[in-house]
């Protein structure tokens, strides 16, 4: 009797243990969500996924699907091109070439030393004081800016060449360095803006090459020889 009561007991503790492991196992195991409760999960709003630089407020969760109210995407804002160059300054009047020369050098911040140093060393011309095309040229057996119209971009990069000039023909050397620090700017060592200036110098814009081209050929702008170089007075630059 005492045996059969012995057994019955280590019975019912085995089948204890079983349902509390079973048990176990269960409150363990993470329920899958059924397609009812999927749907009835509210869904998230712009302000949770980052759309907007707003504090994050949980959505009030709606009874169905039916109720939940229709987002659209939000509309993304037009993405500029990059390197896009600035419409110029609007052209103030001006009655002759020197008096929009003055202009510049006022609008560009010329420094004192440059402005004195453009108007003793050279004098300029514009074909069309009221128009904005593109164009020039720097000649220096004149030592005359020329510019086909008041536009900024070529106006500021003859007034360049007029300030360049004699300086490379005194100093050569200086010459040859700077020309190497403009390729080493074109391949990246520098601000975005100034490395995109520089690389179409460099490598050309359309259908010009670049500043190291010539009718003969382009020079090897990594391993630039002095040979290449041309520093006579008689450069016609443009």
């Amino acid at each position: 009797m005492i045996v059969i009561v012995l057994l019955g007991i280590i019975l019912s503790g085995i089948t204890l243990v079983v349902r509390n492991n079973n048990k176990l196992v269960q409150v363990n195991t993470i329920p899958t969500p059924n397609a009812t409760e999927v749907a009835k999960s509210p869904k998230p709003s712009p302000d949770s996924i980052g759309a907007s630089p707003t504090p994050q407020v949980s959505p009030k969760p709606t009874p169905s699907i039916a109720s939940t109210p229709v987002v659209g995407s939000p509309t993304p804002l037009p993405t500029p091109s990059p390197q896009q160059p600035s419409p110029q300054p609007v052209p103030q009047p001006t009655t002759d070439a020197a008096t929009y020369r003055d202009y510049m050098f006022s609008t560009y911040g010329f420094t004192s030393t440059a402005q004195n140093f453009i108007k003793s060393n050279s004098s300029i011309r514009v074909k069309d004081l009221n128009g904005t095309c593109g164009g020039g040229f720097w000649i220096p057996w004149e030592k005359t800016v020329e510019t086909n119209c008041a536009q900024h971009e070529a106006t500021i990069h003859e007034l360049s060449h007029a300030w360049w000039h004699t300086r490379r023909l005194q100093n050569p050397a200086d010459a040859r360095g700077l020309v190497r620090d403009l390729v080493r700017l074109a391949d990246g060592d520098g601000s975005s803006t100034a490395v995109a200036f520089a690389r179409g110098y460099v490598y050309g814009i359309g259908d010009w090459k670049g500043m190291y081209c010539t009718s003969q050929g382009c020079a090897d702008v990594h391993n630039i020889q002095d040979s290449d170089f041309d520093l006579t007075e008689s450069t016609y630059n443009n």
